[in-house]
């Protein structure tokens, strides 16, 4: 799903507080493209939100969606019960994040994009909550202009 209200990307964050809460594992893993001096500057703003609010997280900086892939495919196992969540910051939203990160397997897992790249995959754009892609429209890129990215996509392509 794709969030453009403020309002939302609050209610998410209160979400994920509220689950680092209820869990001792570490809850939030973040993302970072290491090659954008932004990435690098959200990374160090969401360490501080998230250390003032005393939500265990970490962090890794990647250049290639393989090593998002290997690590998340190493950190995340299907079948664990709490909910947890992974940030990524410039990377991601060209993708099929649920594609890339087997998703459907990992149903207690959350994806969060923060990417300022264009162009944004169709497919982040499902009804689903397994990922929530951040788009401020004033940037140029209004929500109507991305297809939606549901199940009859996938039927279509069969």
């Amino acid at each position: 799903m794709i969030l453009t209200n403020p309002d939302d990307w609050v209610d998410l964050y209160n979400a994920i507080k509220e689950e680092s809460a209820n869990s001792e594992e570490q809850h939030v893993f973040i993302y970072a493209s290491s090659s954008d001096a932004d990435a690098v500057c959200a990374l160090r703003i969401l360490e501080r939100l998230f250390k003032n609010d005393m939500i265990s997280h970490g962090w890794l900086p990647v250049q290639r969606y393989t090593e998002i892939e290997s690590d998340f495919a190493a950190s995340y196992g299907g079948g664990e019960g709490a909910m947890r969540t992974a940030i990524l910051i410039n990377c991601g939203a060209a993708e099929d994040v649920g594609e890339l990160l087997g998703l459907a397997q990992r149903p207690n897992v959350r994806v969060v994009v923060i990417d300022a790249h264009r162009p944004i995959a169709h497919r982040n754009n499902a009804r689903s909550s397994a990922v929530a892609l951040f788009l401020d429209e004033t940037e140029g890129t209004p929500l109507a202009s991305i297809p939606p990215g549901d199940d009859s996509d996938e039927e279509e392509e069969e």
